[in-house]
């Protein structure tokens, strides 16, 4: 063998060499996201607009799906439709579709979802019969003895009689039933313009078939003590953690940094509690896990816990304090206050669930994850909702959403615990629904007791540690308040704690691997060469 066929034989190695390196980490990168349906929505909405509606459907999909695009019907194009696995149409407003749009939703031949108005302009829905409307109280899985009894009664469409090889849904009045989520081949007709928190229950739990995403009946859980100021008794705080502790339950702590209390001038920092700080350090080496709740959780002459810190309720928008530059300035100071204290903060939650769509990026400029109930439009801050499931609409900017979805033992009424369990049966038609609760300390740990005595009778559920599978707020410098970069987490967003351990070691594995494998080739290398010379 001569030195050109060496040279050649050591150029294929190296060759071969990268190519594992890069299957390995491609595969790593990509290995929880390529199985996932690639979604498209295409929605009627007033304006052609985004809108509430809309943001509800995304939190649903998005709890399925990373890849969830929606576009207005008078802007679909052909290439839209290239890779999409999933096409819904949500027909929130009546109209008359473009003929474009029509000929293109005709033509697609994957799985289609249409929800509301206007499908009788698209042909794969011929078998949809419209037969006005009617009132309803009730909803239920055909293949479960159970329902969903809803807060006031509802109107949806009438559709008895369509032609259809599967009812997934079914609505109830006092003396009848009507189908309301139906199929009829590869089409799905869902019979309201109008998601509520129950039909998404529901119907997240019929799309874990429809869009083939078999999660697992584990239930996550999430526990969070809320509205620790300074002004707590750090005893109040520790009685109740001692609770959780005990029984091995990860819980997140609610923090507002500093009281204020503007009518005296009262003004209490973290750091001028010692008490407390010294609490919260040692539950959080216990395994605590510690969520910014704005900076002072008030605004304007109003005292801590009681204002709207990033909303002007008597305004439908304040351009004070919506704006992106004061959100990101009081989180800013939030997180500094809680860094000079020694605890790292690992998710926000804005006061009184309140926020301008503006105000999600800005958070999302710090956190992996939100806490809580959304803000689905900035016309009216009263309109939020808590999604059913684990999920990261495209409204909160890549942040996970942990949503609150069991409420809370209210100051005076030991009986509201009964509204805990009662929500709890409705989310527990649904495989993975999140069970989610908040307690406060103040109240003393008897309630506590209590609660989580009803909560853990709940079959599979599963303690989110948001610690374990979440990175810290960047370290922020005091003096000029920079931010330290810290590496991009958009892959980690959103995704189990599986998937995130997965995403962050599997991509060092895979480098690992290649490693190894290059330092074998090369050795190999080497021994042929040794054994061409011996042999010259």
């Amino acid at each position: 063998m001569n030195k050109r066929s060496i040279l050649g034989y050591g150029g294929f190695v190296c060759l071969f060499v990268l190519l594992i390196v890069w299957i390995s980490t491609s595969s790593s990168v990509n290995a929880n996201t390529s199985q996932e349906p690639l979604i498209t929505v295409v929605y009627s909405a007033p304006d052609n607009k985004v809108g509430e509606h809309e943001r509800r459907l995304d939190m649903l999909l998005s709890h399925f799906s990373q890849q969830v695009h929606f576009v207005n019907v008078q802007n679909l194009k052909e290439n839209e439709l290239i890779d999409t696995t999933h096409l819904f149409y949500f027909g929130q407003i009546k109209e008359n579709l473009p003929d474009n749009t029509i000929e293109l939703i005709n033509r697609y031949q994957g799985v289609k979802v249409a929800i509301g108005y206007n499908h009788e302009q698209l042909n794969d829905f011929s078998f949809v019969k419209m037969n006005n409307t009617a009132i309803i109280n009730e909803l239920s899985l055909p293949s479960s003895e159970e329902s969903i009894t809803l807060p006031e009664k509802h109107q949806i469409f009438n559709i008895t009689g369509s032609d259809t090889s599967h009812t997934w849904i079914t609505a109830e009045s006092d003396d009848q039933s009507f189908p309301l989520f139906i199929q009829n081949q590869s089409n799905y007709y869902f019979a309201d313009n109008n998601l509520s928190l129950q039909d998404t229950i529901l119907l997240g739990e019929v799309l874990h078939e429809i869009l083939n995403v078999p999660h697992q009946d584990v239930h996550p859980a999430a526990m969070r003590l809320e509205d620790v100021n300074p002004l707590l008794d750090p005893k109040l705080l520790r009685d109740s953690a001692d609770v959780l502790l005990k029984r091995n339950i990860p819980f997140m702590i609610s923090v507002t940094p500093v009281y204020k209390d503007p009518s005296t001038g009262e003004n209490y920092y973290l750091s001028e509690s010692p008490g407390l700080a010294n609490v919260l350090q040692d539950l959080r080496e216990a395994g605590a896990t510690i969520i910014l709740h704005g900076y002072t959780d008030q605004t304007d002459v109003g005292k801590s816990g009681d204002g709207f810190e990033f909303w002007n309720p008597a305004k439908s928008l304040s351009s004070d304090l919506t704006e992106k530059g004061y959100i990101q300035a009081r989180i800013k100071q939030g997180i500094i206050e809680l860094q000079k204290n020694g605890l790292e903060v690992y998710a926000f939650e804005t006061p009184h669930y309140t926020i301008s769509q503006e105000g999600y990026e800005a958070v999302a400029e710090f956190f992996e994850t939100y806490i809580g109930q959304v803000q689905l439009t900035d016309n009216n801050w009263r309109v939020m909702e808590e999604s059913p499931f684990l999920t990261s609409p495209g409204f909160i900017h890549g942040m996970r959403l942990v949503p609150e979805t069991l409420r809370y033992i209210q100051d005076g009424e030991p009986d509201s615990v009964n509204e805990v369990v009662e929500r709890a049966e409705q989310l527990s038609l649904a495989r993975d629904s999140v069970m989610s609760a908040f307690y406060h300390p103040y109240l003393g740990a008897d309630g506590l007791i209590d609660m989580l005595d009803k909560i853990e009778t709940i079959s599979n559920l599963e303690w989110i540690d948001l610690a374990a599978s979440s990175k810290p707020a960047p370290i922020l410098a005091e003096k000029n308040e920079a931010i330290v970069q810290s590496e991009d987490p958009s892959q980690l967003n959103s995704l189990s704690v599986m998937d995130r351990i997965s995403l962050m070691y599997f991509p060092w594995l895979a480098l690992s691997l290649g490693g190894a494998v290059t330092a074998l080739m090369i050795l190999a290398s080497y021994y042929m060469t040794l054994k061409v010379k011996r042999e010259e």
